[in-house]
């Protein structure tokens, strides 16, 4: 019936691809960082792939649960899961890269790509086992197509073809930030429109998802990711655990902290939703350096604190280190601020930087709130979604629970587990296009020229909107009291027209 079904496809299809007849050569011709190229041949062929979707899938429609499975391999996390129409995990395996890569200073696209092609096997056949299921018992496949890197992409995507042909089922391309978006209908009451902000170790995204592969991008980085910046600033500390282990540096205890200078909090003076953290990030690398230069230097002259780790033969060569352009001079950092003695230095940095990290972020949010609060762009917002790695952090949180409940607007934040990349998160967002019946190809010829996009926009750009709204913030801490000396409830006092000029 399948063989029957796509020999039905082909004759439309060749008025779509031109003189070849071949079904996907428009995605096959396509460059892949032509996201809007892509949309648009991605839609003519899952308007035909329709057609034979009504005979590859008969002989599931009788049963009232829908089955999908979902992959996910965009950058060192391989996630496989299984998820009903009912939103319930039946089957899951994730598997994290990150003691492979410890040796080489982040993530080897090529290795990573590797160790996915090794291990999604073992992992997909490990949620079919969860779930005592086989392939012939799903409905679809979903799999990460981009944004991502390309050999981990190629990895998920080439076995989601597999998967495909074998066991004669659609495949449901998803977008990796989309799914982020989404996955918090899986597990709250969460209508159309809401409003995304999407913070990450390669991401920094604010959106207004208006359906299910509908959204509109307010406002994106312009360089470094939240998540990166946090890492690498943590490693030249010496924190060990990345962004994570300088959270629990900042919420420790440690006595006489000297008070340290705030960081300039970046793009303040300009009304947009976009984020920067490259010249935060780089403030706080030369503030690093001072210190540790000021740190040997008065060791050398014996006029500091004698630290017994270091020899006097090891001082010399370390400061010279610091002041070369050596890549291995956070090494030397790291080594230094490690020191008993420095360790009140350490939290006094760390803490200034994550709080001017967290305050950029709240603030662009602010500021894509009251966008979206704006009647003139259609419906009022149901929600705020935060999702991300940075998102798990306990003080960010906290400050944009604070913002959220000043506009009335309910904060929505996908357990922690949900946050980071993961299986789940890719075999729900194809639920929900399959629910649509939008997006699936099922014809052989399309899901073998699907092609992954390393980098791929979403949505549509409505960032010069924002710009041109001109939106004035007010005084930062307003939003703070006015959601504590209203319990919860809408306060007026940050959001009206008449307290604060938004519009000017």
């Amino acid at each position: 019936m399948f063989r029957h079904c796509r020999e039905l496809l082909r004759k439309p299809m060749a008025l779509a691809a031109g003189r070849t007849g071949r079904a996907g050569l428009m995605l096959s011709n396509t460059p892949r960082n032509n996201s809007a190229m892509y949309s648009f041949s991605r839609k003519i062929l899952s308007s035909y792939s329709r057609k034979i979707m009504v005979c590859s899938v008969a002989r599931k429609s009788a049963h009232p649960k829908k089955i999908i499975l979902g992959i996910e391999t965009s950058f060192d996390d391989t996630g496989v899961a299984l998820i009903s129409s009912t939103g319930r995990i039946l089957g899951e395996a994730r598997i994290t890269q990150g003691k492979e890569h410890l040796n080489t200073g982040g993530t080897v696209p090529v290795t990573a790509g590797l160790l996915h092609k090794e291990r999604l096997p073992d992992a997909v056949e490990s949620t079919f086992k969860q779930a005592g299921m086989k392939l012939h018992d799903i409905d679809a496949v979903a799999c990460t197509i981009g944004p991502g890197l390309a050999p981990c992409l190629d990895a998920g995507l080439s076995y989601a073809k597999y998967l495909c042909m074998e066991g004669e089922k659609p495949l449901i391309p998803v977008h990796h930030m989309e799914a982020h978006a989404l996955t918090a209908r899986m597990t709250q009451s969460l209508e159309f429109p809401f409003l995304v902000l999407l913070v990450s170790g390669g991401h920094s995204l604010l959106l207004r998802a208006d359906g299910v592969g509908s959204f509109q991008q307010l406002g994106t980085t312009a360089d470094d990711a939240p998540g990166e910046a946090l890492d690498k600033v943590a490693r030249a500390l010496g924190v060990r655990g990345g962004g994570r282990g300088m959270e629990d540096l900042c919420r420790c205890d440690l006595p006489d902290v000297p008070e340290f200078p705030t960081f300039t909090v970046p793009l303040s003076g300009i009304r947009n939703c976009d984020f920067s953290f490259s010249g935060l990030k780089t403030a706080a690398f030369r503030r690093i350096e001072q210190h540790c230069k000021a740190f040997l230097s008065a060791a050398t002259r014996e006029e500091g604190p004698r630290s017994t780790a270091i020899t006097g033969a090891e001082r010399h060569e370390l400061l010279m280190g610091l002041q070369s352009k050596q890549a291995r001079k956070y090494e030397i950092t790291a080594r230094i601020l490690s020191l008993p003695e420095n360790q009140r230095m350490q939290k006094s940095i760390a803490t200034a930087f994550q709080d001017a990290v967290f305050t950029h972020i709240v603030d662009r949010t602010h500021r894509a709130l009251i966008f979206s609060d704006n009647k003139n762009i259609g419906k009022k917002i149901s929600g705020l979604v935060v999702s991300g790695g940075v998102a798990c952090n306990t003080d960010l949180r906290t400050r944009l629970t604070l913002l959220a409940s000043a506009y009335d607007v309910p904060m929505v934040v996908p357990e922690q587990r949900l946050c980071v990349d993961n299986g789940v998160m890719i075999a729900w967002t194809g639920l929900e296009y399959f629910n649509e019946n939008k997006d699936l190809v099922a014809d052989a010829d399309a899901i073998q020229a699907m092609r992954y996009i390393p980098k791929w926009a979403l949505g549509v750009d409505a960032r010069q909107d924002v710009q041109m709204a001109n939106i004035k913030l007010p005084k930062r801490g307003d939003f703070k009291r006015a959601a504590a000396g209203s319990g919860g409830k809408r306060s007026t006092a940050p959001c009206t027209k008449s307290n604060v000029s938004h519009f000017k």
